[in-house]
């Protein structure tokens, strides 16, 4: 799990790094980082509700532990409003209700970033605590199988491979930690290069923004 962390982590940080500068771009380069900073946005959201939904309580079954993982489901609530106010901004520029204001954004991501980062830090005591539970499952091969799991069921609708797939290779740094995390996502090579070549490279402009190509290897922000 701390991997989805490093990609919710990772995505932030290119955003905030490049909002305050998108004065300098084009009208196009503002739409492009428009929606990757939307996209983001939904790959957090979509993952907070797999873990309250079917992660958290699956956590608590394997450990026999009743309410084990509440905790962390407790505090989502504390980044809630400000995420959604974040994906509304967003969504009124998009659709050109409202322009573009670097300010803006900037001071919305202030506002909810530091409750966030907080709560994924304190969420990886939490698993790291799962440790106590190792006699009754193998973390990390349910953890890539369920991930394996997701990622095909996802892949059978068109929107989520052109628009949401795509995440999970470029927030993701394969060189992270000496690459022993090389193997996320959980797909064989073969399938991915089909995937890049089919789908996820359909929007390479969004993904432009990002701190990592679609091969997961890190590459430089255009507007940092």
């Amino acid at each position: 799990m701390s991997i989805m962390h490093n990609c919710i982590l990772r995505g932030a940080n290119a955003i905030y790094n490049q909002a305050g500068n998108m004065s300098g771009g084009t009208a196009r380069d503002v739409a492009d980082f428009t929606h990757f900073a939307y996209q983001w946005s939904l790959f957090v959201k979509d993952h907070h509700d797999a873990e309250e939904e079917i992660i958290f309580p699956e956590m608590n079954k394997k450990a026999g532990v009743e309410g084990l993982m509440d905790a962390n489901v407790a505090e989502h609530r504390i980044f809630h409003d400000g995420l959604v106010r974040y994906m509304g901004y967003l969504e009124d520029v998009m659709h050109q209700r409202e322009r573009y204001d670097e300010t803006a954004l900037v001071g919305i991501m202030d506002g909810f970033m530091p409750a966030l980062h907080g709560h994924l830090q304190r969420e990886i005591d939490y698993l790291v605590r799962l440790e106590e539970y190792d006699d009754r499952c193998d973390w990390r091969a349910w953890f890539e199988g369920m991930m394996g799991g997701f990622m095909r069921e996802n892949m059978k609708d068109g929107e989520y491979r052109r628009e949401k797939a795509p995440m999970f290779f470029v927030l993701h740094d394969k060189s992270f930690a000496d690459g022993v995390w090389g193997d996320f996502p959980p797909t064989p090579r073969l399938v991915a290069v089909v995937m890049r070549m089919l789908f996820l490279s359909k929007h390479q402009a969004w993904w432009r923004f990002s701190g990592c190509d679609l091969s997961s290897r890190p590459q430089k922000l255009p507007f940092a």
